[in-house]
This record gives structure tokens, sequence and C-alpha cells, in this order.
């Protein structure tokens, strides 16, 4: 289904990993949210209205993958340069 949302552009509306540029007060690690997909895929992330308490575990998860990513980086330097090639904005923003 994402392949034929980008390809044929049908704008559908699905979960997928991303970084969102402020949306849910995230910034700074990839995490899935729902989009509209589209010709050039992610056309626009979809801020939904949260409860207190999806938002309270949607910033749990938010926690739990940036000391995920944390624990991949040796102290010496990038230990996981697959991670950093895959998403480098943000996980070099977790270790500046």
């Amino acid at each position: 289904m994402m392949a034929d949302a980008v390809l044929k552009g049908r704008n559908r509306v699905m979960s997928v990993s991303t970084c969102p540029q402020g949306e849910y007060s995230c910034s700074r690690v990839s995490i899935g949210v729902p989009v509209v997909l589209g010709r050039n895929g992610i056309e626009k992330i979809i801020e939904l209205k949260l409860s207190d308490e999806s938002q309270t575990r949607f910033e749990k998860s938010v926690v739990k993958i940036e000391e995920t990513i944390a624990s991949l980086i040796s102290p010496n330097g990038f230990g996981a340069q697959g991670l950093l090639q895959s998403n480098p904005s943000c996980v070099r923003s977790l270790v500046q």
C-alpha cells in the first residue's frame, strides 16, 4: 500500500515512521505518526489531538527511542554508522 500511494500519487493516510519537525512536540527522533503519503513521499504529517494519557504514552515512547539510540552510540564516536546514514538529522540531534 505504501508503494502504491507513492508510485500512483494516491495521497493515502497511513502511519509511518518519520522525524517530525515539531508535530506532537517531537523533533529529535523518528517515530510512527499518521501522515498523508503521496507522490512526494510524506506530503503532510497529520497532528491529531491526543488525550492526556495518549500524549504521556507518546512522550514515553520518544524517551525510550532516545535511550535506545544513545545506547547504540559508543562513547568515543558513532558506533551506529548505519543508523546515522539512514536518519542523520534525527540521530545527530541526540548526540550533539
